[in-house]
């Protein structure tokens, strides 16, 4: 959450402006207020909006020339959305002006120490600023401040008194450098660094770096110097735009077919090559770690493992997993999935997961988990620019069916052609009428409330159904599974409500359907998705019948363009839900 850049140039340029494009790459970390500082003849100027970047970028001036400056895209944690609240705070002094993501948890501690400071803000962040009032434009200043902080923090700052140096720390939350023969930058994404340079360099927790156009200086906590080597820039084949789509969650939608290439061309060069027969002779159990939409995907990865591999699985959510007493047994193998590699709940749980196989699950390569595991599974998705997940939720869910017959085939010495299921998936995932499901989004769309139920896999499901339409639409919505909607759940059933069933599976589908009637004699609005026929008093999402568990991809596609359709009839924007960013890097 929160995105930081900070740019060094080699001449004077329109900074502002060099910024703020940079910034716009970073909008889906937050976007409830952004602000730029950089110097002006010897002086640092500071320009803050309220809102998108787009309101920041009106403020701005072309004539602002310079050729050092920081900027900051924020998601509130401390603080209300606002101009006072917007990041970059200056020192008392107005020497150094510092941006910050993560949490400062001793703040109030911190505050109390510092008399006679004026506080413009509500926010964690300016404590740190105003720690820096009295130090000189030197690296050891922030180490000094930093060392003083309980919690997490990546920062980059700036000090009038030196226009060629950018100073930088990171504690849990991700910052990275890049430098090229004519410019600097840092960035909280390498999204950045695209066709800007080839390669970068990663800080690790609690490094702090002195950046210049001619050097760049690391050290540790104690202020002792380090060498660090550089990482090769993987670029990426999506383009930062929207194709000439009204929103970047309708385009991912239509690009997960292209997903579901990528990983079929993964698996054909071995991605899967580090799972072998002897690390699955090790393996007594498998714990899934996840949040959100990775948590979903996670509970049908358990599923699918304990059915093929037969091998005893569960699937946590992270922020709980971390607390919980559990009792972790030898020859348990650990799944962290993430979409960023960077989910702040998800990584804690590394350190319980010392001394075990960990195995992440992830859509950016460059991230802190992609470093932490022992293998890591690329799921080829694509930069996801909208918040709410669409693609990379599919692409998890599609690497963890094919890890599942993966190691089914490891461990019984079976042949299973598992990606022959996947070009089935594939030959029939354009086939969608939306048309008419653009007439069920607006049927949807007036209902006070959406209920989904499913049973085994089809509840998984609707869980995540109902997570996307929630986030996207804000109708209230929960996930319940079909046989429990009697057991209390019936209540909330009037003709205000909409109930989605969810059947897929043959051996069930009755029974759910008797859940979907249940539901209905009580004034429910009904939707069926299925591939199966049903009575045409209700609505329904065609899915096409593909003879594999991978019909719940056909599912989820649908309900994700459900939910999107449904929030673009509301007048909202699906690609920046309210309250909500799309990294999540702080508890």
């Amino acid at each position: 959450m929160c995105g930081i850049v900070g740019i060094i140039t080699k001449k004077q340029v329109p900074i502002c402006s060099s910024l703020v494009q940079k910034l716009k790459l970073l909008e889906y970390r937050g976007y409830d207020s952004s602000g730029l500082a950089f110097l002006n003849k010897k002086n640092i100027k500071v320009c803050k909006s309220k809102g998108e970047i787009k309101n920041l970028e009106q403020k701005i001036s072309a004539k602002d020339m310079g050729n050092i400056g920081i900027a900051h895209t924020r998601w509130a944690t401390h603080g209300k959305p606002s101009v006072l609240n917007a990041h970059p705070f200056l020192s008392d002094d107005k020497n150094w002006a510092i941006v910050h993501n993560g949490i400062v948890e001793n703040y109030l501690e911190l505050k109390s120490s510092l008399a006679n400071v004026n506080f413009c803000s509500q926010t964690d962040s300016e404590v740190i600023a105003k720690l820096l009032q009295t130090n000189a434009p030197h690296i050891l200043a922030l180490i000094d401040v930093c060392n003083k902080i309980k919690g997490s923090f990546a920062i980059v700052a700036i000090n009038k008194l030196d226009n060629n140096t950018l100073f930088v720390a990171k504690r849990k939350s991700p910052i990275y450098v890049m430098q090229s023969s004519d410019e600097v930058i840092v960035a909280s994404d390498t999204i950045c660094f695209e066709n800007t340079g080839k390669d970068y360099y990663t800080l690790l927790d609690d490094e702090f770096c002195e950046v210049s156009l001619d050097k760049i200086i690391f050290y540790d906590k104690t202020g002792k110097v380090i060498k660090k080597s550089k990482t090769l820039l993987k670029k990426s084949q999506n383009k930062f735009s929207k194709d000439n789509l009204p929103h970047f969650m309708l385009k991912e939608i239509l690009e997960e077919k292209v997903a579901i290439k990528n990983i079929i061309d993964y698996c054909q060069n071995n991605g899967l090559k580090k799972i072998n027969k002897s690390l699955v002779r090790k393996i007594k159990q498998i714990i899934f770690i996840g949040c959100g939409s990775a948590y979903h995907a996670g509970l049908i990865g358990a599923k699918l493992i304990e059915r093929y591999a037969k091998i005893p699985s569960t699937c946590h959510i992270a922020s709980e997993f971390r607390y919980a007493e559990t009792d972790i047994k030898p020859g348990t193998v650990f799944v962290f999935i993430s979409q960023s590699g960077e989910t702040a709940d998800t990584l804690a749980n590394l350190e319980l997961a010392k001394g075990f196989i960990t195995i992440g699950v992830t859509n950016n390569m460059h991230s802190t988990l992609s470093r932490a595991v022992s293998i890591c599974l690329d799921i080829m998705a694509g930069k996801e620019i909208a918040v709410a997940s669409t693609k990379a939720y599919l692409a998890q869910v599609l690497m963890l069916y094919v890890l599942s017959r993966h190691l089914q085939n490891l461990k019984f010495n079976t042949k299973v052609d598992y990606l022959s299921h996947v070009l089935d998936l594939l030959n029939v995932f354009e086939d969608i009428d939306f048309k008419k499901l653009d007439d069920i989004a607006k049927f949807v769309a007036n209902k006070s409330e959406v209920i989904f139920i499913g049973r085994d896999l089809d509840y998984y499901l609707a869980l995540e159904a109902s997570l996307k339409l929630k986030e996207v639409s804000y109708i209230p919505s929960f996930a319940v599974p079909s046989g429990e909607l009697k057991h209390g759940y019936l209540a909330q059933v009037d003709n205000r409500t909409c109930v989605v069933g969810i059947t897929t599976q043959k051996n069930l589908h009755s029974k759910t359907l008797s859940n979907v009637s249940e539901a209905h004699s009580r004034g429910g609005n009904i939707v069926v998705c299925s591939p199966f026929d049903i009575e045409q008093k209700y609505l329904k999402i065609d899915v096409p019948n593909i003879d594999n568990d991978l019909i719940c991809l056909l599912v989820a596609q649908r309900l994700q363009y459900l939910a999107y359709r449904v929030s673009v009839i509301k007048g909202f924007n699906p690609d920046k839900p309210r309250n909500l960013a799309k990294s999540v890097t702080v508890e």
